[in-house]
C-alpha cells in the first residue's frame, strides 16, 4: 500500500506526488486535508481498488482543502461509492477519471452529508446495482461541479426505484 503509507506519514497541508503507474490499493485520507497529485496526465497515474472497497475514501472530517488531482480511480467495489466515498467530510477532485467501478449506489461517486468540488472530472462506465446513481449519488451534499463529463454509467437493478443512471441527487 504505497500511497496509503505516504498518506499515513503525511500531515494536513502536505502534497503527495504519485509517480505515473498503476497502484493496486484503496486509499483513505484519514482526516488529512492534503493534496494527492498524479505525476502525469490523469490516465497515466492509476489507483486500482482491485475490487476490495471504495478506491478513495474521505469520511473522517476532511474539508474541500483535501484535493485529489490528475489520477484515475478504477476497480472499486463497495456498497456505497465504488470509486469515491465521501461521508460527513469534504473533498476536491481536479482532472480525475472515475471509471469502471461498482457499488449498490453511487457506482462511481457517493457523497452524503458532505461538500465536494469537482473540476474537469470524468465519470465513465460505472455501475450501480441497487437502483441509485450509476455514475454518482449525491444526498445532502453541496456540489460545485464544472467541466468534465458523465458517460456510459448504468443501473443494473431491474426495479431501478431510485433512478439516476448517470447522476442521482437528493437534498443537494
Amino acid at each position: 500500500a504505497i500511497i496509503q503509507d505516504a498518506i499515513a506519514a503525511a500531515s494536513s497541508g502536505d502534497t503527495i506526488l504519485v509517480c505515473p503507474g498503476t497502484y493496486t490499493e484503496t486509499v483513505d485520507l484519514g482526516g488529512r486535508d492534503l493534496r494527492l497529485l498524479g505525476g502525469g496526465y490523469s490516465d497515466q497515474t492509476i489507483i486500482d481498488g482491485g475490487g476490495s472497497g471504495a478506491v478513495l475514501t474521505a469520511d473522517s472530517g476532511e474539508t474541500t482543502a483535501a484535493s485529489v488531482e490528475r489520477l484515475t480511480l478504477t476497480g472499486g467495489s463497495a456498497v456505497d461509492g465504488g470509486g469515491v466515498y465521501v461521508d460527513s467530510s469534504g473533498l476536491s477532485l481536479v482532472d480525475v477519471r472515475v471509471e469502471e467501478n461498482a457499488a449498490d449506489q453511487g457506482g462511481g461517486v457517493f457523497c452524503t452529508n458532505s461538500e465536494m468540488v469537482l473540476q474537469d472530472v470524468v465519470v465513465l462506465d460505472n455501475v450501480a446495482s441497487d437502483g441509485w446513481g450509476g455514475g454518482a449519488y449525491f444526498s445532502t451534499c453541496e456540489v460545485d461541479w464544472s467541466g468534465g463529463r458523465v458517460q456510459g454509467n448504468e443501473l443494473t437493478a431491474p426495479w431501478a426505484y431510485g433512478g439516476g443512471g448517470a447522476v442521482f441527487q437528493r437534498y443537494t
